[in-house]
């Protein structure tokens, strides 16, 4: 277990640095120049990219098993969830179910585009496991 917490706990650091900095890009500029949803679907293909490429570099050659990817992609997703939660808490009145709850009562297209790479982010670990078998 504990070697599932410490791969998905750097999986999501990773992924959470490259997400504020292109989070911060994007709020700052993207968003203001071609829209939010535009600059969403602009940001999901890069962060995925990224995701893909910083998973490959962290799971090929360690003799985990696919179970174990499906375990890391889902601890990350929480652990990526809660960093959210508590960067928005420190710098913004959200705290975790806020974060949640505003993913469930805002479903709008840039928010779900969102939520759908969060959860690719956390099948990535399962797919890149998977091929280096």
């Amino acid at each position: 277990m504990m070697v599932v917490l410490r791969f998905a706990a750097l999986y999501a650091a990773i992924v959470f640095a490259f997400g504020f900095v292109l989070g911060i890009l994007r709020g700052l500029y993207l968003g203001l120049v071609m829209g939010e949803s535009i600059a969403v679907l602009i940001e999901i293909p890069i962060m995925l990219a990224l995701c893909w490429l910083v998973a490959a570099r962290i799971f090929r050659g360690r003799g985990l098993t696919p179970p174990q990817g499906i375990e890391i992609g889902l601890a990350s997703f929480l652990l990526l969830q809660l960093a959210e939660s508590a960067l928005f808490g420190v710098i913004g009145p959200y705290v975790f179910l806020d974060n949640v709850l505003f993913y469930l009562g805002d479903l709008s297209p840039p928010r779900a585009a969102g939520l759908v790479g969060q959860i690719l982010f956390a099948v990535i670990p399962f797919i890149q496991i998977l091929r280096s078998r």
